[in-house]
């Protein structure tokens, strides 16, 4: 039997893959938002072997409104801390998140080791 290991610049990384609608409406007066969900199943490490660890997070520069991921009074900070530390696959953004955003571009990013 021959081993084989490859050199640690030979090592593919794991791919973070995020799925979900890229934008969503402001519900009419009267309605509420309906539930957004980002997906992140298709991420992975190239030789099969499951994520240790996946880290969500905000990007906030560029056009993102600038987040605290640490602002307990901002529901998507609140929702992404709880997201790391049960290491959540989908972030389901019900409308108690949804309505607690402003309006503009909201950069979700996922880290994955």
């Amino acid at each position: 039997v021959v081993v084989s290991i490859p050199a640690s610049e030979d090592l593919v990384p794991p791919i973070a893959v995020l799925t979900g609608p890229s934008t969503f409406r402001t519900p009419c007066p009267n309605e509420r938002f309906a539930t957004v969900y980002v997906e992140s199943s298709a991420s992975g490490d190239a030789s099969g072997r499951p994520l240790k660890n996946k880290t969500w997070g905000l990007e906030s520069s560029g056009d993102c409104i600038p987040h605290d991921i640490d602002d307990e009074g901002d529901p998507l900070s609140v929702l992404l801390k709880a997201a790391n530390k049960d290491q959540f696959t989908t972030l389901k953004m019900e409308s108690n998140v949804l309505d607690g955003m402003a309006a503009g571009v909201h950069c979700i990013t996922l880290s994955v080791t």
